[in-house]
């Protein structure tokens, strides 16, 4: 990118560097690394360089006394970006900017990422909420423009007379700017200085004849004096009018491209925020021209886990991109996730990985963020808008409320807005202060609002503050319920977002066909056709003595009445509440909400839609061995649409538990689609105290904070019934907290800092150590601590925004799908010589590989649960012990050519095919069998190296994963000769040990590509090892080497294999083995050689002497001293060995190598500490190595 500055200036200076665009030269702000504590996030960089004076150079507002610099707001902070110079990407804006050495050096451009509409052209200059950075948006159009991007990047093909027309316009803003006459003019500025290079360059050789000269003069003077006379701000009317042209001549300007790998290799993905209709991610394919993936406006959420993005759509099936290279990826999703912000909805966050920290520290305080209180245009702006949100919010307010906001024009600063009778909403502001890094409120303000002289206090948070005040502990502050941001509300502050078109009113019905009601109506009683009185979908003698519940047609379609019990003897003040229920739940129209249709008069009816399969709780509770734990995310996720919909709406339910749930449709997989009905007794229910019957039922379900007031119903108060009724899904329709019988017990539970709610059923069951569940454990603790112990938090500001639950459900759906068919395609289909069983398909398809009951817990436990995760997905047929393969299935063992791939401390490894069912190709296998030691003629010892293969076998068997070698079973096999051997059959890996290939195939790279690969490799090892330590079980190796890590073919992969050493630590922190086991001395740390003790420790040890073997190109690890020593015959010394190792710096254990990067061999050192606990953990080598 072209900015029209030397960067090679920049590569000595050590420091961060961000170039800033400018109307003439482009600039550039250092930052030391003195000034970096550490490191930055890319947004703070941002904040800094506006906080700190960065634009200092730049004067917007001339005048004949001081000149108005740059200043850029907190309402603009978003539509920037840092594009790095070195990756040629942006950066998200929580990535982490980090000076690793005083001497290093790395530049960004800051970029304007977000552009304005389309619908510039109808632009006034005031309509922009910050000037400042509107004029950066010009420069940064007028450089791309003048240094030819547009032409380079976008291809656009600017008219010549376009080109010269813009010249002129700019010519003459830089003149008023500058206090120029025409005369002025014409004597300073040169022509082609204003033009893109490669017009400048056709034009410059006739640029001096006469003729064109004097018609570029004769232009000129027109479009100066067009200009002058146009109004007090001659120079901003020509950014105005230089910006409409250029925009509208090149209107793919705001697009971005990226490449992706898809079927074909590699290939070209879009973004077209503004020159398609509607605003979409494409594909292109080239001469078959753009092929949609999905609108950003439909984006539900972003999942991205390395090069590797998952798309979720509200109207389509999510798509799954790979890219490149990482940064590509986040910079994909920092651009989706921006513009979705900036045109869409302002506070969500589409992506739990790419996000702006401001707006996660919004949405924690419900913040509102930078609105001014100040009118701006003609339309009065942020002021008229904060109105709108009190009157919206006109139903909840009450004295104490209260709404907060960021200050428009500082980056820490807050303003609280309060609802307080006799003023007109007062404005109290939240000051930081940065020396003590504190808030508090401003004093003057509080003596003005309240006539009274409170004391100062400092709070270390927002939240600190807003808890404070809302507690009851401040005398003469008492706030209530705070306003927060609507789900997709349109907010002044999204600049990206086209201007709304006006909606047309909606028609009256054409009849009354219930489905095309567009909403509640009076139904006529003759229409209306009752039936028996239902139950949750069976008989009974209604809800309760209260309500009265019966099914009915009404026309052709089958709805449900609600009425009051005649026979009750307050009929009418009942009535009365169950119109008040009602009248909210009129105007609801979704999809997983039950549709109120209307009602009738005299007796006063309420018509719904029937739902047939009755309440939720009670289907739970019947078909609990029907009911599998996916199905139970989907129901979780459809209530979660339901909840972000009532939040768009500013509304509340007031209720949500499963038996206001209803089921619409239930088949014989376990498939569920729900509703969430309203709470017909609410009303009724806030009238009584909360010890009544009625009201202890529902206990379980009501927040904390509603206790006092039963009417309070808010958002936050939803989201605690959700978490509740999350469990109550979860664990098949169980009651909550089922072991409280009293008001008091709740309040004590619910209030301490130790209360824990059970583990649902469903869940617990598939809590497991198997490796092959790795990923479902970690998911299902996000369903049991995000989604049910946050929410139903005591204090509300600690529970999850709606729109924050429909992502995490979204994602958890996608991802246990995943998991299924991970689990499902690397298992082989083997030969028909058994039939296959459904416990063993189940068991497969689970992780399980066919494991002995020894290991059976490591398991996720049987599984009708695992297997119909994808139901539609048919298994392999699998063997009836899926870890035994018939003798005959093997292939070329017995061949007089068989190939010896390798050896290990119990087995030799030999290639030969294997061969599958249903008349498939064999494939190819590597068998791993049992030396024969022709010495070794003693039972016992034969024994106990069998035992040790065995044992390698379940270890083996119980693993799976993409850096550890996979094993399809195992085989007792009978030679022709009558001699018997046990083998473990396992997959092919091609291109043989890591040893090997540095040495033969890593000598045919070029030296770009071998580091890449190489580090590649070394993070394959250490996600593999991490996957190792990691299981509840946890395995240590005990003979990590080159020698035994694998490398496929391409795409190369490294994977762990030989667990011969290896050993399960159980509940040790450690694992001590006999004096005479065999042990490989060089890559041992000192403690395994002087005391004989493994630990994960160890582990790293061994793993940073592979690196080194990989580095040297397959060298054996020495070490360079004259301290070792050799015995009589001719073996190591292993007591030198330990004394050199625990005697020597941790960089002398192995030499650095010229292919070691400074920062790679850093790490390796800190692998070879004595001391094991200084070592760093698998977990922190991998976060390491991806910074690299």
């Amino acid at each position: 990118m072209d900015i029209g500055i030397d960067r090679k200036l920049f590569k000595t200076k050590p420091g961060i560097h961000v170039h800033f665009y400018s109307s003439q030269s482009a600039k550039t702000y250092t930052l030391l690394p003195s000034e970096v504590a550490g490191s930055m996030l890319a947004e703070e960089l941002c904040i800094h360089l506006f906080t700190n004076h960065a634009f200092q150079f730049y004067e917007i507002e001339p005048s004949d006394g001081d000149s108005e610099y740059l200043k850029i707001y907190p309402g603009s902070l978003h539509l920037f970006q840092l594009w790095s110079c070195d990756s040629r990407q942006y950066l998200a804006p929580n990535d982490e900017i980090r000076l690793i050495d005083q001497t290093m050096s790395t530049e960004f451009v800051l970029r304007i990422r977000f552009h304005y509409p389309s619908s510039l052209q109808e632009l006034n200059f005031y309509d922009v909420r910050d000037s400042g950075a509107f004029y950066y948006y010009f420069v940064q159009c007028r450089q791309d423009f003048i240094h030819d991007m547009l032409h380079d990047v976008y291809h656009s093909h600017v008219k010549e007379d376009l080109s010269v027309g813009l010249a002129l316009v700019d010519m003459c803003r830089l003149a008023f700017e500058k206090h120029y006459n025409l005369k002025q003019l014409k004597e300073k500025f040169e022509y082609h200085n204003f033009l893109p290079r490669h017009v400048a360059k056709k034009i410059k050789g006739i640029i001096v004849k006469r003729q064109l000269t004097k018609s570029l003069n004769t232009s000129l003077e027109e479009t100066y004096n067009k200009y002058i006379n146009s109004g007090d701000k001659p120079h901003r009317n020509c950014i105005v009018s230089y910006l409409k042209k250029l925009l509208a001549s090149v209107p793919e300007y705001a697009s971005e491209h990226f490449e992706i790998i898809n079927e074909d290799g590699r290939g070209k993905l879009a973004v077209h925020p503004y020159c398609q209709k509607p605003s979409a991610i494409y594909l292109d394919r080239g001469k078959n021209g753009m092929k949609p993936v999905g609108n950003i406006s439909s984006l539900t959420a972003i999942d991205i886990t390395g090069e590797t993005v998952l798309l979720h759509f509200t109207d389509s099936k999510p798509q799954q991109l790979e890219f490149t290279e990482v940064c590509q990826s986040r910079s994909f999703v920092a651009l989706l996730e921006g513009y979705y912000r900036l045109a869409f909805d302002y506070h969500y966050c589409l992506s739990n990985q790419i996000y702006s920290p401001m707006v996660k520290l919004w949405n924690v305080i419900k913040c509102y963020g930078p609105l001014s209180l100040h009118s701006h245009g003609k339309d009065g702006g942020h002021k008229d808008y904060l109105k709108v949100i009190w009157r919206r919010n006109a139903h909840v307010v009450c004295e104490g409320s209260f709404l907060i906001k960021q200050r428009s024009s500082s980056f820490t600063d807050y303003v609280m807005i309060l609802h307080k009778m006799g003023l007109n909403f007062p404005a109290m502001h939240i000051l930081y202060n940065p020396t003590s890094k504190t808030y508090t409120c401003d004093e003057s303000v509080l003596k003005q609002i309240f006539q009274s002289h409170p004391r100062e206090l400092h709070f270390n948070s927002v939240k600190e503050l807003i808890k404070y005040y809302r507690s009851g502990d401040c005398s003469y502050l008492k706030l209530t319920n705070q306003l927060s941001p609507v789900p997709r509300e349109e907010l002044p502050l999204m600049l990206c977002r086209e201007r709304s078109s006006s909606k047309a009113e909606p028609s009256a019905a054409a009849s009354l066909d219930l489905q095309s009601l567009d909403g509640p109506a009076i139904l006529s009683h003759n229409d209306l056709q009752m039936g028996n009185t239902v139950y949750g979908g069976l008989k009974s003698k209604g809800i309760s003595s209260i309500l009265e519940l019966k099914e009915g047609f009404y026309g052709k379609e089958r709805i449900l009445v609600t009425q009051v019990n005649p026979s009750i003897g307050n009929h009418a003040a009942m009535t009365l509440c169950l119109q008040q229920d009602v009248q909210k739940a009129m105007r609801w129209k979704h999809d997983n909400i039950v549709r109120v249709y209307g009602f009738c008069l005299y007796p006063f009816l309420v018509i719904s839609q029937r739902m047939m399969e009755g309440k939720l709780d009670v289907l739970l509770r019947k078909f609990a061995s029907s009911v599998q734990l996916h199905h139970c995310i989907q129901v979780t996720g459809q209530i979660a649409q339901a909840l972000d919909y009532l939040k768009s709406q500013t509304c509340t339910h007031g209720l949500i538990r499963c038996s206001n749930i209803l089921v619409s449709s239930f088949n014989s997989h376990g498939e569920i689609n729900v509703k969430l009905t309203a709470d017909m007794m609410a009303a009724h229910a806030a009238a009584l105290p909360l010890t009544d019957r009625t009201n202890t039922e529902r206990l379980p379900w009501i927040a904390l904070e509603r206790w006092t007031n039963l009417a309070n119903e808010t958002t936050e108060s939803d989201v605690y019934s959700f978490g509740m009724t999350v469990w109550e899904i979860f664990s098949y329709g169980d009651r909550p907290l089922s072991f409280i019988h009293s008001i008091d017990q709740l309040k004590i539970f619910i209030e301490s800092d130790e209360r824990s709610i059970a583990m649902p059923s469903s869940i617990e069951k598939f809590i497991t150590s198997s490796s092959s569940a790795e990923k479902c454990n970690s998911l299902i603790n996000v369903i049991y601590e995000r989604l049910i112990t946050a929410n139903i938090s005591a204090d509300p500001s600690g529970r999850m925004n709606p729109q924050d639950i429909l992502r995490e459900t979204i994602i958890l759906n996608c991802k246990f799908t995943e998991i299924a068919y991970e689990h499902v395609a690397p298992v082989p289909q083997l030969s028909s010589h058994h039939q296959a069983g459904s416990a063993a398909a189940a068991e497969v398809a689970s992780g399980g590989s066919g494991i002995s009951e020894d290991n059976h817990h490591r398991l996720i436990p049987a599984t009708t649960h695992s297997t119909s995760l994808v139901h539609s997905r048919p298994l392999p047929s699998l063997p009836t012990s899926p870890h035994i393969i018939d003798p005959a299935d093997l292939i070329g063992l017995e061949s007089t050519d068989v190939y010896q791939l390798g050896q290990g401390f119990y087995g030799e490894v030999y290639k030969c095919k294997l061969r599958q069912r249903n008349g498939k190709p064999t494939i190819r296998c590597a068998v791993k069998m049992l030396k024969n030691n022709e010495q070794d003629d003693h039972t016992h010892e034969k024994e106990l190296r069998l035992k040790e293969f065995e044992r390698e076998l379940k270890l083996m068997v119980s693993l799976t994963h993409k850096n550890i070698v996979q094993v399809f079973g195992e085989c007792f096999y009978t030679y022709s000769n009558g001699k018997e051997s046990f083998l473990i059959v396992m997959e092919y890996i091609g291109c043989g040990s890591l040893s090997i290939f540095v040495k033969n195939g890593g000598s045919r790279l070029g030296l770009d590509e071998k580091q890449q690969l190489y580090k590649k490799f070394c993070l394959d090892i250490a996600e593999g090892m991490l996957f190792l330590h990691s299981l509840n079980d946890a395995i240590i190796h005990r003979d990590l080497a080159a020698r035994n890590v694998l490398v496929t073919d391409q795409p190369h992969v490294a994977k762990i294999t030989d667990f011969g050493l290896a050993r399960i630590l159980g509940d040790e922190e450690y694992y001590r083995c006999k004096e005479n086991s065999q042990l490989p001395w060089l890559w041992c740390a000192p403690e395994s050689l002087s005391s004989r003790k493994f630990t994960k420790a160890s582990d790293v040890w061994s793993y940073a002497v592979v690196l080194w073997e990989m580095y040297s190109g397959g060298k054996r690890p020495y070490i360079s001293s004259n301290q070792l020593k050799t015995k009589a015959d001719g073996n190591m010394d292993i007591g030198s060995l330990i004394d050199v190792l625990e005697s020597s710096a941790p960089n002398s254990r192995l030499p650095k190598l010229p292919m070691l990067s400074p920062d790679l061999y850093s790490l390796m050192t800190k692998c070879w500490q004595t001391e094991p606990l200084r070592r760093p953990t698998f977990e922190s080598i991998c976060s390491q190595l991806r910074m690299l």
